[in-house]
């Protein structure tokens, strides 16, 4: 996808900034470090791109949110112990929350991610997300009130994906649904973060460059053909977390550290209603593209076509989920 030298070299900077924040103990540079991985993420966002709205959206956006939480970082070294407090916590996270889009601040993302090409979307979800997600665990706590907050923000979010017939608005509130999920593994088991966010970002790549080649932007599925859609059905239930897939180990792994962690039965159950609503989005959306495929102009030998090997690696790729799926369950 990304083939510009600028491009690669940025995105390797982001992965370093990562790396360094996650091995540092000083709040202040990583910080520093987490302002000049924006300053990077909106350089990005403008490289090649004719619309610098969604740039200057994210840069309005990161400069509240930076500013806020300089003064905050202020605030935490000063004498001054009543900052340190459940108001001072809930301000930094709103600050995060902000920048990283959840609720009640997603309209921001999901009206830059309309104007975005796949390559931006496909940054803005993983890479560009990852260091605040990060930065929110170092520079808060997650409490009691915050984990309701974050259940009550999926919940909501997940009812609102259903007014959207877009696609890219689709995957703009998919991502922010998903935040929870990067949030609270962080906070139990790092590890298992770092684990998820590999799988999720090789298996959301799979799915943008999909629909990069095949120029699908507004569930425009009239110029593809039956196996590409078997192949987008498979990257689909795959991005969505179903079961067989390897996405979902990570979301069964999740609600058992919540277990061992004596999280309320309720709260799981917020958790699987909220999940089964975004699934169900995600059925529609398919539901939509398959009432518009025309199968008989588009037949699956056509020799026009080139995308019979990208297909086929979406094939392999249902075929190793089952394996691993079933290997992991056996040992788990």
């Amino acid at each position: 996808m990304f083939i510009n030298l600028k491009h690669n070299l940025f995105i390797y900077m982001l992965i370093s900034l990562l790396f360094f924040i996650m091995n540092s103990n000083n709040i202040l540079i990583q910080w520093l470090l987490m302002e000049f991985s924006t300053i990077i993420s909106i350089s990005l966002i403008n490289i090649k791109s004719s619309n610098k709205i969604p740039s200057l959206i994210y840069f309005m956006i990161s400069v509240i949110s930076g500013v806020f939480l300089f003064l905050m970082i202020i605030m935490y070294f000063s004498s001054i112990n009543s900052m340190k407090n459940y108001e001072f916590n809930f301000l930094i996270q709103m600050m995060f929350f902000l920048k990283i889009g959840i609720f009640p601040f997603h309209y921001w993302m999901i009206f830059s991610y309309e104007m975005m090409n796949w390559s931006q979307i496909f940054l803005m979800s993983t890479l560009i997300k990852f260091i605040p997600i990060y930065m929110l665990i170092i520079m808060s706590y997650i409490n009691y009130w915050s984990i309701i907050y974050l259940l009550m923000s999926n919940l909501i979010i997940s009812m609102y994906t259903n007014k959207f017939y877009s696609l890219k608005k689709m995957l703009g509130c998919s991502t922010i649904f998903n935040s929870m999920y990067f949030i609270l593994l962080l906070s139990m088991n790092k590890l298992l973060f770092l684990i998820f966010i590999i799988i999720y970002t090789i298996n959301y790549y799979l799915l943008i460059n999909f629909l990069k080649k095949n120029f699908l932007n507004n569930n425009n599925f009239m110029f593809i053909n039956k196996f590409q859609y078997y192949s987008f059905l498979i990257l689909m239930f795959n991005y969505s977390m179903y079961p067989i897939f390897l996405t979902f180990i990570i979301k069964w792994t999740f609600i058992f550290s919540m277990i061992n962690n004596n999280f309320f039965n309720w709260m799981m159950l917020i958790i699987l209603i909220s999940s089964m609503i975004m699934i169900w989005n995600y059925f529609i959306m398919l539901k939509n593209s398959f009432m518009k495929i025309n199968f008989y102009k588009n037949n699956i030998l056509n020799i026009k076509n080139n995308n019979f090997h990208y297909s086929f690696m979406s094939t392999m790729l249902l075929m190793m989920n089952m394996f691993i799926f079933l290997i992991m369950n056996f040992f788990m």
